[in-house]
């Protein structure tokens, strides 16, 4: 099984590269990042032989849970060597210079010799992976030199490989992890079942990290000019699934009420200019205004704000009377626990099963789901004229937030008493 795994993640370097040759971004950031990666890491870390805490995240989102972690760490030990690997270029290419860290790379491929290289390398002292990212030849070689190994945030469903006939080689490994910190309690039954008993049921530590922001943002200067006392929607990590259902629901009513803010989930200058595209087509020429272009201009006259830089939406949100959240028309929800910190209320698609959040939030009465544009334009216009279901969401997604904090505190704590820090 191990060869077997090897040769497909083998494979799908291959595939990247291919992907790179044909003119794919991330593909070629994936590849470019990694290039001649054992003497440029070498040569980085030369002249400091400590050891490390290691980080590891997918992408910018898992980044996001372990954020709060690592900046406890740092506060706690500012003499920490911290070293944070991402897999993906949309992580990597927006942290690489997070000056918490001592130094931010791309995760080598995991292959057997690259596990053991990276690994000799960084010489960790322990390894904390967010949330679900199993390298296995990784963690085996971590494993093999008896380096403590964490799970942050994660979450498991009973149909997932580890747990398959198929997956005894990958759930041998996960029993060598040294402890997981677990989202809910499901997950705990699941790691129980299968004889892994080393978990605490700590939460998500996205809660800690969206309410210290939610206590320090400011909502921009800009959006403020542009939403001239209207309400504002603020549509965040969309994509055009989520911006068709939008458009389709602005009758000429609601277009007099209320100011669509786009911040799409793809921000390269091709996604923008196709959403600036089809938003004057739907709504008139000049109705649309860039983010980027609108500091120190009149943007009061347009109807759609597209923010198309990085690192705004989360102080969007402030601005916001109501959120929509992108990705619930495909199962790929984006973060709802944002904007809820704010206290507002969220909307989004119902296509939601591997996000529990998703499902508490609007138990809690602060989210609501839509399985098609009738249901959407139904719960704005309620939430828009009625006050006391505005007033208990509101209130209902920041409890929500604020009772599921403490995440951060369980895993310090656990470091300290296995003297990682």
């Amino acid at each position: 099984m191990r060869i077997l795994y090897s040769i497909s993640i083998y494979l799908y370097t291959v595939g990247v590269r291919l992907f790179a040759i044909f003119g794919n971004h991330k593909a070629e950031l994936w590849i470019k990042g990694r290039k001649n990666w054992r003497s440029k890491y070498s040569e980085i870390l030369k002249n400091d032989n400590r050891p490390s805490i290691w980080f590891h995240c997918a992408s910018l989102g898992e980044f996001e849970q372990g954020r709060p972690v690592i900046e406890e760490i740092r506060k706690r030990n500012p003499y920490a060597k911290i070293i944070l690997t991402f897999f993906s270029p949309s992580g990597y290419e927006i942290r690489k210079n997070y000056p918490v860290t001592d130094h931010v790379f791309y995760l080598p491929p995991d292959l057997t010799a690259n596990a053991k290289y990276f690994v000799s390398l960084l010489n960790p002292k322990a390894v904390l992976f967010i949330k679900y990212d199993f390298w296995f030849n990784y963690l085996n070689e971590l494993n093999v030199r008896k380096i403590p190994v964490y799970f942050i945030s994660s979450g498991f469903r009973k149909n997932q490989i580890f747990f398959s006939p198929a997956g005894k080689y990958f759930l041998n490994i996960l029993r060598n992890v040294n402890h997981y910190f677990l989202q809910n309690k499901t997950s705990g039954e699941i790691l129980s079942a299968h004889n892994i008993l080393n978990y605490t049921v700590s939460g998500d530590t996205r809660y800690d990290r969206v309410k210290s922001n939610s206590l320090s943002a400011i909502c921009p200067q800009e959006i403020k000019n542009f939403a001239n006392e209207k309400l504002l929607i603020v549509c965040g990590s969309t994509w055009p699934a989520d911006e068709d259902i939008i458009f389709k629901i602005l009758d000429s009513e609601l277009k007099k009420r209320i100011k669509l803010v786009f911040a799409p989930h793809e921000v390269h200058a091709a996604n923008i200019i196709r959403l600036k595209n089809k938003s004057d087509n739907l709504l008139g020429i000049g109705s649309t205004a860039l983010f980027s272009e609108s500091i120190g201009k009149n943007t009061q006259d347009s109807a759609v704000l597209i923010i198309d830089c990085i690192g705004i939406l989360g102080s969007a949100y402030k601005c916001a009377h109501i959120a929509y959240v992108g990705g619930g028309m495909k199962n790929a929800l984006h973060n709802i626990l944002e904007p809820a910190a704010f206290g507002k209320p969220v909307l989004m698609g119902n296509n939601h099963s591997k996000y529990p959040e998703a499902k508490a939030l609007e138990i809690a009465g602060g989210a609501f789901s839509f399985g098609d544009s009738g249901e959407l334009k139904k719960h704005l216009i309620r939430l828009i004229d009625d006050k006391i279901l505005y007033t208990k969401a509101e209130n209902s997604a920041k409890m929500f937030v604020s009772r599921n904090c403490g995440a951060t505190n369980s895993i310090i704590d656990k470091l300290i008493s296995d003297k990682i820090i």
